[in-house]
């Protein structure tokens, strides 16, 4: 049986997830908490007044939210990769909702298919005076780039080199205990920041 076989595949990842989970399990703490502050959130969105704003508020939120779980299902799975991107759509979805928030004309645009693109709505951001904000959320973006362009920085993703310039290659995922920690603690630091800044705003 080829080892690229699709039932193969899957036993594979079920028995990567298995042990993943067990990690979310001790160490995702923070994105539980988060996760479980984000659904707060949503509750007080949903019974602010119904407006064009309040309802694409609510679309992005959950957009970003998918993007975030979808991220943890493809960590838990070993394809760190392309969690990242993953994160970089969460990223691009926590600028819109900015965004929209600050400005509600963008809510318009979103209604209208006039909504503007990322690198544009950071631009936004800069000009109406959010430029430390649009800064992290771009040096953020960069970093997840990073890992899902081709280069050997971070190869170790589909790779294990052994001695000899032998290497391992990393079909369907792997197990490595320190990006899941890392990038899992990350997952929930982004949804904290999310909550931290719509706190602010609301006075909190």
């Amino acid at each position: 049986m080829s080892k690229y076989e699709l039932a193969k595949l899957r036993r594979h990842t079920e028995k990567i997830r298995r042990r993943h989970e067990h990690l979310t399990s001790l160490h995702g703490k923070g994105l539980r908490d988060s996760l479980r502050a984000f659904d707060q959130f949503l509750e007080s969105l949903e019974a602010e007044d119904k407006t064009i704003q309040r309802s694409v508020r609510q679309l992005i939120s959950v957009r970003f939210f998918n993007h975030i779980y979808s991220a943890l299902v493809l960590i838990e799975a070993g394809l760190f990769s392309d969690a990242a991107g993953c994160e970089r759509a969460a990223l691009e979805a926590f600028a819109a909702f900015q965004l929209v928030s600050i400005s509600p004309e963008y809510a318009e645009r979103y209604q209208s298919e006039d909504f503007p693109k990322p690198v544009k709505v950071r631009i936004i951001l800069e000009e109406k005076g959010f430029g430390l904000l649009a800064k992290q959320i771009q040096e953020l973006y960069t970093s997840a780039s990073g890992i899902l362009h081709v280069n050997r920085r971070h190869e170790r993703f589909n790779v294990i080199w052994e001695e000899n310039e032998n290497g391992l290659l990393r079909y369907g995922g792997a197990e490595s205990r320190a990006d899941h920690e890392h990038m899992v603690r990350w997952l929930g630091s982004l949804v904290s920041w999310f909550l931290s800044i719509e706190s602010q705003r609301a006075g909190g």
